[in-house]
């Protein structure tokens, strides 16, 4: 079971649109909880431009049948070209939290 359960790590542009994803994945069950964090620096190439934002980390806890669905939640709401969308298999789960996870996005 708990390797059915992944983290999605997104980097968003700000907490509103970090929230606003996480509260559409956890309606549409695709994400049982999400946890926003405060902004980091990101440095990065874009455009053949060196840039640097401040961005806010958001994890979804899902089950990796829904990484797809994920996807396509955070690419109909992140305001970036090509948002950073990736996933984490967890190895190591605690049976009660996996089975809520699973619960929550069924």
């Amino acid at each position: 079971m708990a390797s059915d359960i992944i983290d999605v790590w997104v980097n968003c542009p700000s907490k509103e649109c970090a929230h606003d994803i996480a509260e559409a994945c956890i309606e549409q069950r695709a994400a049982a909880c999400a946890n926003v964090f405060p902004a980091i620096a990101s440095v990065f190439r874009w455009n053949e431009n060196i840039d640097r934002e401040l961005e806010y980390p958001l994890v979804l806890k899902t089950r990796v049948e829904l990484f797809e669905a994920v996807c396509s939640i955070v690419r109909e709401k992140h305001p970036y070209e090509v948002p950073s969308i990736v996933a984490m298999n967890l190895r190591h789960v605690d049976p009660a939290y996996a089975g809520w996870v699973i619960e929550e996005t069924s």
